[in-house]
Formats: structure tokens, C-alpha cells, sequence
């Protein structure tokens, strides 16, 4: 990576976390990219075994303090806990009920908004930009058609 002009320091700072986890459980993957535009260094996502969505998602978003006044360094992360409840759910063949599709473009009050309707039939939801390739489900939704359905 050092050949490629990849930080020297940023290397150095990488190769001390991922010596100190577990080296059977973690897979770097210098591929993803994050739509969100507030990230301007590393962004990652975690998976658990099992789950075909991500648990954990986050990254640097120094540049973001900075527009908000304040000179300090940052990194987040979020945990879906929802995603996490599938590792204590009985197995029932999927993963979730609805997939409910969104576009960036769509408002997060809006597909949450829908989420909410969806969950209030008592189905589980999950909202996706794209559906992964191994996701069980038994309906597609998408934001921009008002619920048109497949099966997978």
C-alpha cells in the first residue's frame, strides 16, 4: 500500500489495530466506498457471521469538525442493533420480512417514515440501497413505486 501513496503513519496506525483483533475474524477490504460525503479518510463496515447485512458502520470524519469550528480529529460508528437481533431470532428461513429499497436521493424522514409503516403490520423491515446477494426475504419494496413486490 506504501507503494501505492498510501500515509506511512495512517499504515503504521492500521497494522497496530488489526494486530491486536483476532486475525481469523477480520478480512480488510479496500474496495468500499461510503456515500456518506461528511467521511474524508477510512470508512468501514463490520459483519457477524450469519448476518448478510453490515452490524457496524463508520469512519474518519475529520473534515466534518472542522466546518463544525473545532480542530480535533474524529472517527464514529454506528451498530444496528436490528441487525443484530437476527442472531437471537428463530430461524424462520429469512432474514427479513421487507426489504425496503432507497435511492440517496430519498429523505432518510421519508424511508423511515415507510419503515415504520411496514413495521407497523408486524413484519421485520430491513432498508437497503441494494440487496445483497444472499439476503432471504419474502417481499421487495422500493421507495419510488409505493410497494411493488418480489419473492426471493
Amino acid at each position: 500500500l506504501e507503494q501505492m501513496g498510501a500515509d506511512p503513519k495512517c499504515l503504521s496506525e492500521l497494522q497496530a489495530i488489526v494486530s491486536a483483533l483476532d486475525p481469523g475474524s477480520v478480512r480488510l477490504d479496500f474496495s468500499i466506498l461510503d456515500g456518506m460525503k461528511y467521511y474524508n479518510g477510512i470508512t468501514f463496515r463490520g459483519y457477524v457471521q450469519g448476518i448478510p447485512v453490515p452490524v457496524v458502520s463508520g469512519g474518519q470524519y475529520d473534515k466534518l469538525m472542522q466546518r463544525m469550528g473545532r480542530s480535533s480529529k474524529a472517527i464514529g460508528f454506528a451498530v444496528y442493533l436490528d441487525s443484530l437481533e437476527r442472531l437471537f431470532a428463530s430461524d424462520s428461513g429469512q432474514d427479513a420480512d421487507i426489504v425496503l429499497l432507497y435511492k440517496e436521493t430519498d429523505s432518510p424522514k421519508d424511508v423511515m417514515g415507510k419503515a415504520d409503516e411496514l413495521r407497523a403490520g408486524g413484519s421485520s423491515v430491513v432498508t437497503l440501497r441494494s440487496v445483497p446477494q444472499n439476503l432471504r426475504y419474502s417481499k421487495l419494496v422500493r421507495m419510488d413505486d409505493g410497494g411493488g413486490s418480489d419473492n426471493a
